[in-house]
């Protein structure tokens, strides 16, 4: 019982596993750690497809950010992440959301050179 990691720290690690358990217990998802991240942003910017999957169906809100105005659709494309960007979008994700600095996902994507996200949100 003392080893189960909570929700934030399964999605810092990738367990998809505890992260499901974390949320059978009842685990907000949204939840948010200090400096502002939640699941779904960790997830997001470390690219596990099947753990943004998870969250968005137990109702992670996609455009929630960061302290800095990030969302999971901007690590998604800073990362050069297209599968998760194309499942963000389909889960409603907001594109043209700007972080702290201006940027919205299209611009962070081509300041990184990842054109290929840079075509899925031009389409």
């Amino acid at each position: 019982m003392g080893n189960r990691l909570s929700l934030l720290q399964a999605a810092e690690r990738g367990k998809i596993d505890e992260a499901k358990l974390a949320l059978e217990r009842g685990e907000l998802v949204d939840t948010k750690d200090g400096n502002g991240w939640t699941p779904l942003l960790f997830a997001a910017r470390e690219g596990h497809e099947g753990k943004v999957r998870l969250l968005l169906h137990y109702d992670a809100t996609p455009d929630l950010p960061d302290s800095r105005g990030m969302t999971a659709m901007m690590w998604a494309a800073f990362h050069g992440h297209v599968n998760l960007v194309r499942i963000l979008l389909s889960n409603h994700a907001d594109m043209n959301v700007e972080n702290k600095d201006g940027q919205t996902a299209l611009k962070i994507a081509e300041a990184e050179g990842h054109q290929e996200v840079v075509d899925c949100l031009m389409e």
